[in-house]
């Protein structure tokens, strides 16, 4: 009982979920979006949902519906952060898909030894941001604070979208808390 609490209380400060943190997240995140220079706007196609969105499913729900993120659905499950991604905080996530994860040198079935407080969490809070971002949104240079607490920056050019040197495959998920957008490689704090 006592593991669970601690279990909890770390994710309710990781997320921001106490009233002076979600507010401090929300405007670092609308301070960051607003620095960023205005000349490489991605083009208004990429704000199109994608068609697998639906916002009656939570995150956690359309990641484990996703055939190509099962490994991701693992790891979301034994971090225990199912109940966080099913909740009523916002958020982008940068979900990498199966192949990246085969292809990362970060294994989940390593991480998932570490125990659900330890590095499996951080790598996940590294893929997640407060707030909702569709590829429109994103611009060249743009960075953005995780709820890991550090920065991921965006590039746009030739018409690929990355993160961290990840291009984003699937963009503009929508779903009842956030929108998801499946990216190639896995994210490394």
């Amino acid at each position: 009982m006592k593991r669970l609490l601690n279990i909890v209380l770390i994710l309710f400060a990781a997320t921001g979920a106490g009233c002076r943190n979600s507010t401090r997240l929300a405007d670092e995140a609308e301070t960051t979006r607003s620095v960023v220079p205005d000349n490489t706007e991605v083009e208004k196609q990429y704000d199109v949902p994608d068609a697998s969105s639906d916002t009656s499913k939570s995150i956690n729900e359309i990641i484990a519906s996703r055939g190509n993120l099962s490994t991701l659905t693992s790891a979301i499950e034994t971090a225990q952060l199912t109940t966080m991604l099913s909740g009523t905080g916002v958020f982008t996530m940068f979900a990498p898909s199966d192949s990246a994860f085969n292809a990362s040198p970060v294994k989940v079935r390593d991480l998932e030894r570490s125990g659900p407080d330890q590095s499996l969490q951080k790598t996940l809070a590294y893929h997640l941001v407060a707030g909702t971002y569709t590829l429109a949104d994103i611009k060249e240079g743009m960075e953005l604070t995780t709820v890991h607490g550090k920065k991921i920056r965006f590039s746009a050019k030739d018409g690929r979208i990355t993160v961290n040197g990840a291009e984003i495959i699937t963009p503009n998920i929508h779903t009842r808390n956030g929108i998801v957008h499946v990216i190639d490689r896995v994210l490394v704090p």
